[in-house]
C-alpha cells in the first residue's frame, strides 16, 4: 500500500538526518560512513516508493506483462547509489586520516536514535515484495552499522581516535560486501537465468498431461516467477481439438506453479 512506502521514507530520512548531524556535531570517522550511507537510504526509498507504486499498474500497451520488473529497476538503481557512496566514504577516510582529539559522546546518541528509526524501516520494506528487498537488506545494513558505529565511538571518545577511525573502515567494507551480496542476488533476474530444476519440472508436468516437450526456453522473471516458451509434440492420433485441450492444460498447471509459458505443439510421430 502507498502509505507503507511513505512510512519507509520517511523513518529512512529520519535516520539520515539524526546520523548526519551526529557526524557534524562530533567528526566522527565512523559516523561520517554511516551518515553517508543513510543520506544513500533516503535516496533510495524515494526510488523504492516511486517504483513501488508503479509496479502495481495493470498492463498496457507500452508494458503488455505489467509493470512489475519496475520493482528490478528499483534495485539496481539501489546498488548503483551505495556504489557511489562506497567511492564517497573509501575517499573520505583516506584522505582525511584520523583525528587528533577524542570523538563526543553525542556520536554515540545519535546512532543509537538512528538505528531506532532505520529498524521501523526494514519492518515495513520486507513487507513489498521484490522492490524492497535491495532497500531492506542496506537499511538492515545500518542497523548493524549503528552497532559497529556505537562501539567504535565509545572507544574513539575514551580510549583513542584509531578506533573511531577503524570503525569507520570497517564499515565501508561491510558496504562493499553487502554490494558485491545484492550484485549476485540480481544477476538472475538479468541475465535470462534459468535454474536447471525448473527445466526438469516443465519437462515433468508436460508428462504428466500427456505431451512430450522437445524444447524450453525459461528466464526468470520475479522471484518465484518465470516466463518461457515450451515446444511439444502431442500424441501422433490427437486431433487440434485435443491438442489444444492439452496444451490449456500444460499452460494452467503451469501458471498454478507461478511458471507463465507460451506453448508450441507439433504432432508426434508413432514409432
Amino acid at each position: 500500500m502507498v502509505r507503507d512506502e511513505v512510512a519507509v521514507v520517511a523513518l529512512v530520512a529520519g535516520g539520515a538526518a539524526v546520523k548526519t548531524y551526529g557526524f557534524m556535531a562530533s567528526s566522527s570517522r565512523a559516523l561520517f560512513v554511516d551518515a553517508m550511507t543513510c543520506i544513500a537510504s533516503v535516496v533510495a526509498a524515494v526510488l523504492f516508493a516511486r517504483y513501488s507504486i508503479i509496479s502495481r499498474n495493470p498492463p498496457d500497451a507500452d508494458h503488455p506483462y505489467g509493470h512489475t520488473r519496475y520493482l528490478i529497476l528499483s534495485s539496481i538503481l539501489t546498488i548503483i547509489i551505495y556504489s557511489f557512496v562506497a567511492g564517497v566514504s573509501a575517499a573520505g577516510l583516506i584522505y582525511s586520516g584520523t583525528a587528533e582529539d577524542l570523538i563526543s559522546p553525542v556520536a554515540t546518541y545519535t546512532a543509537l536514535a538512528g538505528m531506532a528509526l532505520y529498524a521501523g524501516a526494514v519492518y515495513i520494506a520486507r513487507r513489498v515484495e521484490h522492490a524492497g528487498s535491495s532497500l531492506a537488506y542496506f537499511s538492515s545494513s545500518e542497523i548493524l552499522e549503528s552497532v559497529v558505529t556505537l562501539a567504535a565511538v565509545a572507544l574513539g571518545s575514551t580510549v583513542s581516535p584509531l578506533y573511531d577511525f577503524g570503525g569507520g573502515v570497517v564499515l565501508t567494507a561491510f558496504l562493499i560486501y553487502g554490494l558485491m551480496r545484492e550484485a549476485r542476488e540480481l544477476a538472475p533476474y538479468v541475465v535470462d537465468y534459468a535454474p536447471p530444476e525448473l527445466i526438469r519440472e516443465v519437462e515433468e508436468v508436460a508428462r504428466g498431461v500427456g505431451l512430450e516437450v522437445s524444447e524450453v526456453r525459461m528466464r526468470t522473471f520475479m522471484k518465484g516467477r518465470y516466463r518461457g516458451e515450451v515446444v511439444v509434440k502431442v500424441p501422433a492420433d490427437a486431433d487440434l481439438q485435443r491438442a489444444h485441450e492439452l496444451a490449456d492444460k500444460l499452460v494452467k498447471e503451469l501458471e498454478r506453479r507461478g511458471i507463465c509459458v507460451s506453448v508450441h505443439y507439433e504432432p508426434g510421430n508413432d514409432e
